[in-house]
């Protein structure tokens, strides 16, 4: 067999894999996003298995391949702990790699150059199920990545404003928020905990591209409202989700629109807001 042929089958192999990955995970997040009670259960297994560095997607999409903690071969080794003999790796997560590519670039006057850029992939690669694993035990505490109430209005202000750019000011419109191109307006007669869940909201709509999306306002609102509940949830912000979000959850799923939310993107999201906020 050919090196080319092995290249596209490899290709065809990968292109298959993630329509499969695509499937489960869109499947399972359609039950653990649909009220607070499966959401809170997702974000608790989020924690747990968070302790090993997985983001949350990759963590949602080793639960939606049966798995619950998984490491690769060589992880498990620095773990003290080793594959069983026999064992197959069947559970595949997303890993960054960075590349370079060259790009051709044109000036005013019409000159080419060639440029070197470093761009991020995601690869999938195997890893092994605890289950398929034996050693020593695993040292770790459930959910002891649980936060106080720690989140402060002006404090989340300012990473937003450093890390994503946007800025945010309080002004006195009669909504909670409002997401212009490179502004967030918060209401100056919200109280703290509105202005932080409103911040949250709004950055999410940023995040998911919402101001040029055209897709039906309450998808939009479902998608920002996920990313919202699962960043308040992590941190121990007491908050409910909106009586609005479960009711148009169920109305899209009557109806079989419910595809149309793109799951995926509100567990990266949320994810990246969460990260944002721990690493400050």
């Amino acid at each position: 067999m050919g090196v080319k042929t092995l290249r596209d089958n490899k290709k065809t192999w990968a292109v298959n894999k993630r329509a499969e990955l695509n499937k489960k995970l869109n499947k399972i997040l359609t039950e653990e996003l649909k009220d607070e009670e499966s959401m809170r259960k997702l974000l608790a297994h989020y924690r747990i298995v968070g302790l090993y560095t997985y983001s949350l997607f990759n963590t949602m999409l080793i639960k939606a391949q049966g798995g619950t903690i998984a490491q690769s071969f060589t992880r498990w080794k620095k773990l003290n702990r080793h594959v069983k003999k026999g064992e197959k790796a069947y559970i595949y997560v997303y890993v960054p790699i960075t590349v370079k590519e060259e790009i051709t670039i044109e000036d005013e006057e019409g000159n080419e150059t060639i440029e070197e850029v470093e761009k991020v992939k995601f690869l999938l690669k195997p890893v092994f199920d605890i289950s398929q694993t034996e050693g020593e035990p695993l040292k770790y505490e459930h959910n002891t990545e649980v936060y106080n109430s720690n989140l402060e209005y002006n404090k989340l202000k300012e990473i937003i404003e450093k890390k994503i750019g946007l800025g945010v000011t309080e002004t006195p419109i009669e909504a909670r928020g409002r997401l212009l191109p490179a502004i967030i307006q918060i209401s100056e007669f919200s109280n703290e905990i509105d202005k932080v869940r409103t911040l949250i909201h709004e950055t999410a709509h940023y995040l998911l591209d919402h101001l040029e999306d055209e897709r039906p306002r309450e998808i939009l609102e479902i998608e920002a409202e996920a990313v919202t509940f699962l960043v308040l949830e992590y941190f121990n912000f007491l908050v409910e989700l909106s009586r609005a979000y479960v009711e148009h959850w169920k109305e899209l799923t009557d109806n079989d629109r419910i595809k149309e939310v793109k799951k995926g993107k509100i567990l990266k999201v949320a994810d990246k807001i969460i990260q944002m906020v721990k690493d400050d």
